[in-house]
């Protein structure tokens, strides 16, 4: 049987601790830690259940029953579970598998889980309503936990926010009043972003060592501690004048036990005083009388006592959210205690400096479903999770609409945005699903309609649909769909999404019998990657299943369920693919949330954002860039896209570079991307999800593992001593294919010819097959004027040349058009070369000022001259205003600093601000075209400044 959880398909955003793999596929941590992953808790990767699965053994269930048993032995089952619930809790949901260990006496409705799971699971979730997260099915020796995925709910006035990844303990201890407490994962919550905001403001980024160790107001209450660490000696029995406090701990050890309780009890006053102000660990002193008795000299002499203090500081986890990276600061005191001239003991003081970030005394107790294994946070990612909000920058406030926070979203989901004015989640809803009937829809119609007409038994498929409301979505492949590869034999995949039903995969196929395990394996694949985008890229936080079924086109007869029998559990019946009756769409708002998460996961794609805001975040394709990529590639293995300006042309190249991979079952070499310049070649490189070239690079190379090819900004391309176009065409249609002709894709936009030499593209009417991009989506309106006067230019200055152009452009044209109503700016300039420099000098200064940065801006010259010549008159400017930056070329994706290139290698790039300097290039018959490109890379702001003459 094929693993479900296949690793190389699964996400990797966590760093957790390190691992090894052994030979049987189980895995345990590194070194010390190999205990915390055992035999008891492990990840079903061969499972019936298109789900996350974990087994964690023999498990004793009703509470007679555990009450009866072991404190030990119930508590570590109780961990088990818990940790297999707060696994899938953070990964997206998924089913706990337990054997009965009571199997013969209990039945889960009469007897229950047990008071202390149950107890256990509240504290988990954070709420007395365990049937939100929590559903429960016994199958024969088998009791099966369905866990619903995690979800930061917004919380009630008045009460804290939940956290946005589920901890069974934080390991995060502070001082209150006279006590240690560890901090629940709500309290700690607030207590990292607290810490977070100090290191941000300036007073607080001081090297906390130097500041007062005790700075609490009432300093003359804390100076006594201070003044006892100074002291060379002490009475025997004399009273202390302060007492345990907020700062002060006495310690006392009168059993013989007096250095292990030391050592079990250091790192955790150390790190609950480091949490807090700072203060003092004294040992030798009864707490109650505040008489000093002193700990026995034959216990250990300072050196060694030193080297323990140590030990345990080194076992602690710091967590730093500033740049010192310094550790715990503290200092050890012995003082001999004396009753007159006899040296009875010594007293031992700890004094301990407030930490500037944070400590633990140990990892979290939070889990998640890494790979294949069930693996345990580190602090650094732990605190991430934690603290996961959206980018609060204004340019995401003012101009995108949020589609998905993830202030309410699962763990593992991200923020995705639609621009103001393009279509929204709801319009994309709508045309995916329609607006519903009483009766299941096909779509998209035209898809069934060519699979049927191919294979008309597929219309027995209806005959198999519920009796109710909603609908059959068709796709060549939902593996491809979904970024994962197809399989040869599978015809088509629909997705049933209807009410009081399980969404249900159906895998429909022609082949032999000798193939359906195979196919099974697949579909339940497919089935099990689909619900889990479903809830961790779509946002889904309802109970949500995908079941599987196959619809065998040589056999008609009847759809199979895919089950299987569960070989690992030392079982003898069949574990049945069963899901509680809550995992059924039973409401419009079940459906609604749960078609506009399936609209995320098929249209959603990283945004160009991420870079330059340093977090991950999602934006949507339109609905003419959905439906370009949903064709056919094995029947459109030639096409020529032509996109206007801002409509997302790169954007679909690295999209339809995916599904290539994925249809065609290739690797990264096999797949080549051409570009014109070396910056946007660069980009796509650093993507690592295909080979990237400039068109220089490709004439001039052999290529001998290349199948496909997407061709980017190919109207700037050049046919000089090579057909680039003959020898591309050429490369994907060579019979050594394995799979066939491969895919050619050709991207371009006549608008933005940046010369007047031959491009070496076929002529117009050559070109057969033809999609059109119209929809502008990334320009601001008034930038977006500008663009289309320039396009207006361009129309005409072509009338006197090729007609079949000058009519090409003036059909795109008249389609034209700004998919949004976000204002932007535009500002056109006149100066001399000094004037300039003030100018951008001091609108750079601004936008810095207002919350930019300089990943934010690009300064676009024509040509490697004219950098040259800005370059030091600029830097002059901005030194005048204190502006302490760098200029970095296009291809600097690592540099900290402000673009400074020529627009030709700017090509297919795009910054939030642009500033064009002296747009007038030597062939003056491209000139509307330059000025057009300068302001087509400008999302929000341009400023074109024109230089006059000396």
């Amino acid at each position: 049987m094929m693993t479900t959880q296949d690793p190389s398909y699964l996400r990797g955003a966590m760093s957790p601790h390190p691992l090894t793999e052994s030979r049987d596929g189980t895995c345990s941590f590194a070194g010390d830690r190999s205990a915390m992953v055992t035999d008891e808790i492990r990840l079903n990767l061969e499972t019936s259940y298109p789900d996350e699965v974990i087994e964690v053994g023999k498990i004793n269930f009703g509470e007679k029953e555990r009450n009866e048993m072991q404190n030990d032995k119930r508590k570590i089952q109780n961990q088990r579970i818990m940790r297999a619930a707060c696994a899938l809790l953070n990964s997206g949901g998924g089913v706990i598998i337990a054997q009965i260990g009571n199997r013969n006496k209990y039945a889960y409705v009469e007897h229950g889980l047990g008071l202390d799971i149950e107890q256990s699971q509240r504290d988990l979730v954070q709420t007395a309503d365990l049937q939100k997260y929590f559903e429960i099915l016994h199958q024969n020796k088998l009791l099966l936990i369905f866990v619903k995925s995690w979800a930061a709910e917004i919380p009630l006035l008045g009460n804290p926010a939940k956290p946005h990844i589920c901890s069974l303990s934080t390991n995060l201890f502070r001082r209150s009043s006279t006590s240690i407490i560890e901090l629940n994962p709500s309290n700690a919550l607030e207590f990292l972003k607290q810490k977070q905001l100090n290191v941000r403001d300036d007073k607080a980024n001081e090297p906390l060592a130097k500041k007062s160790l005790l700075c609490d107001q009432e300093g003359i209450i804390h100076a006594f501690p201070a003044r006892l660490f100074e002291v060379d000696q002490i009475k025997f029995k004399q009273t202390l004048s302060f007492g345990e406090s907020l700062h002060v701990e006495f310690k006392l050890f009168p059993t013989k036990n007096r250095l292990k309780r030391f050592k079990e009890t250091l790192p955790r006053y150390i790190s609950a005083f480091a949490n807090t102000q700072g203060g003092y660990m004294i040992y030798g002193v009864e707490d109650k009388s505040r008489e000093v008795i002193g700990v026995s000299n034959e216990i250990v002499c300072h050196d060694t006592l030193k080297q323990e203090i140590d030990r345990a500081v080194q076992k602690l986890h710091l967590l730093h959210f500033c740049s010192s990276g310094g550790g715990i600061t503290w200092q050890l005191k012995t003082i001999p205690v004396c009753d007159g001239d006899h040296h009875r003991s010594h007293l031992w003081i700890i004094k301990v400096a407030p930490f500037c970030c944070a400590v633990f005394l140990d990892s979290p107790d939070s889990w998640i479903v890494h790979g294949r294994c069930v693996m345990q946070l580190e602090p650094k990612d732990w605190s991430d999770k934690m603290m996961a909000a959206d980018p609060g920058t204004p340019s995401l406030a003012d101009h995108f609409n949020t589609a998905l926070s993830i202030s309410g979203a699962p763990p593992m989901a991200r923020p995705v945005y639609t621009k103001k004015g393009l279509e929204d989640l709801a319009d994309l809803k709508e045309y995916l699903f329609g607006g519903g009937t009483n009766e299941i829809i096909v779509y998209p119609d035209n898809l069934y309609r060519e699979v049927s007409n191919e294979h008309p038994t597929i219309r027995k498929l209806l005959e198999e649909m519920p009796r109710s409301r909603g609908v059959l979505m068709f796709s060549r492949s939902w593996a491809v769909d979904i970024g994962i590869p197809e399989n040869k034999h599978v015809v088509c995949d629909a997705l049933l999404i209807a009410f009081n039903d399980y969404p249900t995969l159906y895998t429909i196929y022609h082949n032999p019998n000798d193939v359906f395990n195979n196919v099974e394996e697949y579909s339940r694949f497919v089935a099990y990657n689909l619900k889990q985008k479903i809830v961790n890229v779509g946002g889904y936080t309802g109970k949500v299943c995908v079941m599987s079924k196959l619809f065998n086109l040589s056999r008609v007869s009847n759809c199979l369920n895919v089950e299987g029998i569960d070989q690992d559990l030392d079982c003898d019946e069949t574990l049945k693919v069963e899901y509680p009756n809550a995992y059924r769409i039973t409401s419009t708002q079940t459906m609604n949330d749960l078609q506009k998460a399936l609209v995320i996961v098929l249209l959603n794609f990283r945004s160009l954002l991420s870079e330059q805001l340093g977090c991950e975040l999602f934006n949507l394709l339109t609905i003419k860039q959905y439906e370009i990529l949903s064709r056919n590639i094995r029947k459109s293995r030639l096409l020529f896209i032509h996109g206007l300006p801002g409509t997302g042309k790169t954007v679909m190249a690295m999209k339809i570079i995916e599904k290539i991979r994925n249809v065609y079952n290739c690797g990264r070499e096999q797949i080549l991307y051409i570009c014109e310049n070396q910056p946007l070649r660069k980009y796509l490189h650093l993507k690592n999800i295909c080979l990237a070239v400039t068109r220089t690079t490709f004439v001039k190379g052999a290529f001998p593992s290349v199948q496909h090819i997407v061709v980017d900004e190919a109207q700037n391309f050049r046919r000089d001593e090579s057909d680039w176009f003959a020898k591309a065409k050429e490369l994907c249609s060579k019979p050594q294919n394995p799979s066939g002709p491969g895919v050619l894709w050709i991207f371009l936009d006549y608008f933005q010819k940046c010369h007047p030499f031959e491009n070496g593209l076929p002529m117009l009417n050559e070109q057969y097959s033809m999609e059109w991009l119209t929809k502008g989506v990334r320009n601001a309106t008034r930038i977006y004027s500008v663009m289309m006067d320039k396009m207006v230019d361009i129309v005409g200055e072509t009338s006197g040349g090729s007609p079949a152009l000058h009519e090409h452009l003036k059909s795109l044209l008249i389609e034209a058009d700004c998919a949004h109503e976000i204002p932007g700016f535009y500002d056109e300039k006149h100066l001399n070369r000094d004037e300039m420099a003030r100018y951008v000098a001091k609108a750079c200064y601004y936008y810095l000022r207002k919350g930019y940065s300089m990943k934010d801006i690009a300064i676009l010259c024509n040509t490697e001259n004219d950098i040259t010549a800005n370059r030091h008159i600029l830097q002059v400017q901005m030194r005048k205003l204190r502006l302490e930056l760098s200029f970095i070329r296009a291809d600097d994706s690592q540099g900290q600093g402000i673009v400074l290139d020529s627009v030709r290698r700017f090509s297919g790039l795009e910054k939030n601000i642009v500033f064009g300097i002296h747009p007038v290039p030597v062939q003056r018959e491209v000139a509307s075209n330059i000025l057009l490109c300068m302001a087509s890379r400008a999302n929000m702001r341009l400023h074109i400044i024109y230089l006059n003459s000396p």
